[in-house]
């Protein structure tokens, strides 16, 4: 039997190569496509990211991971674990442990 800890990291390795690969996926054939389909302005002053739950927490994470690529990012009603936070005992350290600058009142209540 598996520790919590021990479950969690697990379930994360799975949980983020399937997020690394939707990164990619949108990075390496998505946009592409879109540019060569569509007349769109391709630079990063022209392009963002927007999601809803978990597609906003996804949103949130790419955006500021490839903020070269997206000038613009937002999300509505992200799912949890964007920020840390304690919920029934259980801790996470959330995908922006520093609170991206977040207000303090908006902390811990993700």
């Amino acid at each position: 039997m598996y520790s919590f800890e021990e479950l969690r990291e697990k379930l994360n390795e799975k949980i983020d190569k399937e997020y690394d690969n939707f990164i990619n996926d949108l990075i390496n054939d998505l946009i592409p496509f879109i540019e060569k389909k569509y007349s769109v302005i391709s630079d990063r002053e022209h392009r963002g990211l927007i999601g809803f739950s978990m597609g906003g927490r996804e949103s949130l994470y790419i955006g500021v991971s490839k903020a070269d690529l997206f000038g613009y990012t937002a999300a509505f009603c992200p799912a949890p674990g964007c920020l840390p936070n304690t919920m029934n005992g259980v801790t996470e350290p959330g995908l922006f442990p520093n609170g991206m600058g977040i207000a303090q009142a908006y902390k811990n209540n993700s």
